[in-house]
This record gives structure tokens, sequence and C-alpha cells, in this order.
């Protein structure tokens, strides 16, 4: 990739352009693509004020036009069909200026390992696009030599920076060691929240999406993090670091568990308090496989953790959702080696396929329905291949909802019902086992907040974010 203009210049440009209202920052970008793209200075263009004005003035232009038709501010002629982008929804994520499809398209999910996979999954991108779909996601973990990052790239290649959304992750990373039985190398985790490594991972990010920013960094699955003081005082710290260059327009938290993510949300309040100046760490969180036909308890708001989803609203916290199909579990090929789901779990969701399969339904859009009809959460990631795969999972946002598909969700859902869908308790225990939980709770301590428990909750918002969707004739869950 060509040389980037040093971040440090972008703010000067910001500044320069103040007075051209909303349509700063992104004639700011156009700019710094400008110099890129003709290998100049940034300051000797910034100089030129037709050239600033006229951009400036396209962008003004563009956003005005996509406004008055009810578009999003990410549309392209050209690069997004203009009925799908139509029949897609969108919906603003809190704590960002960022309108997402409600469909997103993750990349740990599709194989990456052979040549026409690669080829498949470049042009599922370009489909997504082509569909109205307008954030995707990925991490260094996702593929050998991040080959999730590196096809996105791919299939991002030539498409005008303001047409879409990209986020990637710091943390876990996939790493070669030599396999002594069997010869050659394997692939394992490697995980390192240590500041010099996620610098470096953002550049390298960075440079595999051909991008000069990215929107979302979301610090991945902190768990496995031994220390949790780390990951706030180096981790988040030096993605504040690299936000306020540029690089980075939010910093997030992306993780399972709901407790993990509560911990950080009740720290970011106690900082705001204490007036640290660190209080706007955290704009964005993540949460993977907590909101799907098994498991609902990212959005109830009578449970533990402390009604998370109602407070996290009431701190302006954005919300993504991942793994509707479970991470895996309702897959017409069943669930991932890892999935850390109960046997009778499985059994149930083998169940479950079996009797769509039956009635001649695809399982995921059974699922996907289930979802998309959880209008408290601005989007619902899940992992595309192919572009048959993007193409099944945007049409249940413009073709609603068969009969035969209802009443295969209603079954489903009466099968699940009678289960211990608490299906995290493994992977708990081990962490706890790790002692991370036990550090997190001294830390806890040291940032406790009585009143998160009492006046933080006081004003509930939306009582039915804990309900099933009365669409499909479900009682009301307790």
């Amino acid at each position: 990739m060509p040389a980037r203009p040093s971040p440090v210049q972008v703010p000067s440009l910001l500044d320069l352009l103040r007075l051209a209202g909303s349509e700063a920052r992104n004639a700011a970008r156009s700019i710094a693509s400008h110099c890129v793209a003709k290998r100049v200075e940034l300051r000797e263009t910034a100089k030129d004020e037709s050239l600033v004005r006229n951009l400036v003035s396209k962008e003004r232009e563009r956003r005005m036009a996509n406004d008055l038709n009810g578009l999003p501010l990410t549309y392209h002629e050209g690069v997004s069909d203009l009925d799908a982008t139509r029949r897609m929804r969108y919906a603003g994520l809190l704590g960002t200026d960022m309108m997402l499809s409600q469909v997103s398209m993750g990349m740990s999910a599709p194989p990456v390992n052979r040549k026409s996979e690669h080829e498949t999954l470049v042009k599922a991108v370009k489909h997504a696009l082509h569909s109205g779909v307008n954030y995707f996601d990925t991490a260094p973990l996702y593929g050998h030599n991040r080959a999730g990052e590196r096809l996105l790239g791919e299939g991002l290649r030539g498409v005008p920076r303001e047409a879409y959304y990209v986020s990637t992750k710091v943390g876990r990373y996939a790493k070669p060691i030599p396999d002594a039985v069997l010869g050659g190398q394997r692939w394992v985790c490697e995980n390192d929240y240590s500041g010099p490594a996620t610098a470096r991972s953002v550049e390298e990010s960075l440079r595999q999406l051909n991008v000069d920013y990215v929107d979302i960094v979301w610090i991945h699955d902190p768990h496995y993090c031994t220390d949790f003081r780390k990951t706030v005082e180096v981790t988040l710290a030096t993605l504040t670091d690299l936000k306020r260059e540029g690089l980075i327009r939010y910093v997030g938290i992306a993780a399972y568990d709901i407790t993990v993510l509560d911990m950080y949300l009740r720290m970011q309040r106690k900082m705001s308090n204490m007036g640290t100046g660190r209080e706007t760490m955290i704009d964005v969180m993540q949460c993977a496989g907590r909101y799907n036909i098994l498991d609902t308890s990212l959005t109830q708001t009578r449970t533990i953790p402390y009604r998370f989803f109602e407070y996290a609203i009431n701190c302006s916290i954005g919300m993504v959702s991942a793994g509707p199909m479970a991470l895996g579990l309702f897959s017409p090929t069943g669930p991932p080696s890892w999935h850390p789901a109960s046997q009778e779990v499985k059994a149930a969701a083998h169940e479950i396929v079996e009797f769509c399969r039956s009635n001649e339904v695809d399982v995921t859009r059974v699922c996907m329905h289930f979802a998309l009809a959880q209008t408290a959460l601005s989007t619902h990631l899940i992992g595309l291949g192919t572009p048959e795969q993007v193409q099944n999972a945007v049409s249940c946002v413009a073709d609603g909802m068969t009969e035969r598909e209802a009443y295969c969700l209603n079954w489903s859902l009466g099968r699940l019902e009678s289960l211990d869908v608490r299906w995290w308790k493994e992977k708990e225990a081990m962490w706890n086992e790790q002692g991370w939980l036990s550090d997190k709770a001294d830390y806890a301590q040291h940032y406790s907040d009585s009143d998160m428990m009492t006046s933080g909750y006081a004003a509930p918002l939306n009582k039915s974010f804990n309900r099933m969707p009365m669409m499909w004739g479900v009682p009301e869950s307790g």
C-alpha cells in the first residue's frame, strides 16, 4: 500500500476545514486519499483552497442527496444497488455517528485456506456491498496470516472509503509454531494485550485492509488476558492514543461473557465520576452469542448482571450483537468443536436443524428472522462466506418470514424452552480457574460505584427488551 500521510497532519487539516460543518471529516479524508493517490504532501494540498472547497462541496451534495432520498450516508452510486439499499434497514449505533445495516458481515466463519475459497469470499464481500450491507467486521485471529483482514481488504479494494464501515480487533493473534509430531507447522492462538503489540497490530490491520483508518477497533476477548488492569491501563490507553492520531474512530470491547462487558462499563462510569480524563475510553461494545433463539440474555432487563443492556444504553454505549446462529450451534453442518454448549443443548440444536430441513426451511433464515425482530439492537453480525449466503441473509430483511418459517421458529422455541440455556458455565469456570475473574473482582472493588446498582438503573427504557417477539405467538419470557 502506498505510504500514508503522517496521521499527526490530519487534525491540522480538520482545523482548517472546521467552518465546513458536518462535512469536514469526510472531506478531510477525501483530501487525504487524494494525497495518497497523487503522492503529494497533505499540508501542500491543504493550501489549495479551490481543491478543498470542491471536495467539501461534493461531500455536502452527496450527503444531502442521500438524506433527501432516505439513504444512508454510506450509499454510493455504482457501489450499492439503489433498490437493494432501500430494502435494507439501517439503524444508528449509539455512541457513534454510524448508521449500520441491520445485517452485517463477519469474517470469522468462512474457511480461508484454499485459493478457490479466497476468491469466493472476496465475491461475497462485493455482493454484500451491492446488497446494501455497509458494516464489515474482522480480526487478526481470523485465518492464517491475517487472511480475514487481507481478503476483506481485497473485497473493498477500489471502493470509496466513505461507502462502508470496517472494524477489526487486537489482543488475539494466529501464530505458526513447528509441529514436532506431524512435521511442518500448525497454528495456535497467541494472546498479547501489550501496548507495543496493540499499536503494531493496528498498523498491520491498516495495511492488510488497505485503508488509512478503521472505524472501530475492539479488544478481542479480554478475559484471556490474565491481568485485567493491563487491558485498561495499557491496551485501552494505547487504542485511545491511536484514536487521537486519527487511525481509529471508535474503541470497543468484544466479548462473550456479559459480566466481562459489565465490568468495563462500570469501570468507565467510575472513571467518569472520578474525573480522570479517560471517561470516554470505550465507545461501543460487541457481545457474541447472547441474542439468538437459544439465549436472549443480552437484552433481558430483569436478570443478572444488573440489567446490563439497559444501563449500557443509559451510558450511551453502542451495542453490536454477533452470532445470530449461536456461534454456529444451529449451522446445518453442526457446531465447531470448541463450542461451549452442553451435549443436551447440542442435541436439541441438531433436532431443530433436522426439523427445519424436513420442512424444507433454511434454519439460517429462521435464526435471522428471530434476531432481526429485536430492533433495540442496531445490527447483527453473521459469518458469511459466499454470495449465496449473503443473499440469503439480506433477503430476510426485505422478504419477511413465510408461514412455514414461522412454524419452524415456533417449534424451535418450544423445543428450547425447557433447556438450561446458561451454556457458558464451562467457559466461566475456566476463566475463574485462570484467576481472571477474581482479579476482575479486586479491580471492581477499586472502581466500585454503589449508585450503579440504584440510581444508575432507576430509569427503565423499554420493557419489551426481555420479551420474545409476539409476532410468532410466543408468550413473554419471565
